[in-house]
C-alpha cells in the first residue's frame, strides 16, 4: 500500500511538472506571437516606400534634389540651345517607375532638333513656336550638361528651379526615378535626406 501511494504522489508531481512546463510552452508561444504581431504592425504602419525623382551630379553621384513622384508625376526643363541659340523645353512623365519624354516645344529647326517624326508622334505650331506631342519615348538615361552657355530649369507644378542655383555651371546632372523605404508616417512634402533603410533604383 506504501509503495502504492509513493507511486501515485511521483506520478501527480510528473503530472504537475509536465502542466507547468506545457503552461510555460503555451506563455512563450503566446508571447513570441505578440512580439511577431507587434512587428509586422510596426512594419505595416511605420515603413513606408515611396517613388522620388532624384537629381544627381552625374560627376559625384551627390543628390542635389529630390521630391516626391508617384506614378504619373510630370516636369519639363528648358534651357537655350548651345548651337542654333534658340529655346526648348522638354516634357517628361513618370509611369511604373521610368521617365519617358512625353512633348518637346522648340522655336527653329536646326542642329540637336527633332527632323523626323515617330509613330504617332504630332507636330503642332502655336505663338510661332513647334511642338511635338504623343511622343512617350522612353529615356533611361536623362542627363543635362548645366549652364553651359544658358541657365537650365526644371519645372514641377508651378515652380521654376534654376538648376544652375544647385550645381555648378558645366556639370552633368542626372534625372533618376528610385522607391525608398523610410521609418515613419507616408511623405507629403518633397524632402531630400530622409531616414532611408533601403533603396530600389527603377530599371529603365
Amino acid at each position: 500500500m506504501i509503495c502504492q501511494r509513493q507511486k501515485q504522489k511521483e506520478q501527480k508531481k510528473e503530472q504537475k511538472k509536465e502542466q507547468k512546463q506545457t503552461a510555460r510552452k503555451c506563455q512563450t508561444a503566446i508571447i513570441l506571437s505578440m512580439i511577431a504581431v507587434c512587428i509586422l504592425l510596426f512594419f505595416v504602419f511605420f515603413i513606408h516606400q515611396d517613388q522620388y525623382l532624384i537629381l544627381e551630379n552625374g560627376e559625384t553621384d551627390e543628390v542635389i534634389y529630390a521630391t516626391l513622384a508617384a506614378d504619373g508625376f510630370e516636369f519639363a526643363v528648358s534651357f537655350i540651345h548651345s548651337v542654333n541659340k534658340s529655346d526648348v523645353i522638354e516634357g517628361y512623365r513618370i509611369e511604373e517607375g521610368n521617365i519617358f519624354a512625353e512633348w518637346c516645344k522648340y522655336s527653329s529647326f536646326g542642329a540637336g532638333m527633332p527632323t523626323e517624326l515617330g509613330d504617332g508622334e504630332i507636330l503642332t505650331y502655336e505663338d510661332g513656336k513647334m511642338m511635338i506631342s504623343h511622343m512617350h519615348r522612353g529615356v533611361p538615361n536623362l542627363s543635362y550638361i548645366v549652364g553651359t552657355v544658358y541657365d537650365h530649369y526644371l519645372y514641377i507644378g508651378d515652380e521654376k528651379i534654376n538648376l544652375c542655383d544647385l550645381t555648378p555651371r558645366n556639370t552633368k546632372v542626372r534625372f533618376l526615378v528610385e522607391k525608398k523605404y523610410h521609418i515613419g508616417f507616408p511623405c507629403k512634402e518633397e524632402t531630400v535626406g530622409i531616414s532611408i533603410i533601403k533603396t530600389e533604383t527603377s530599371e529603365k
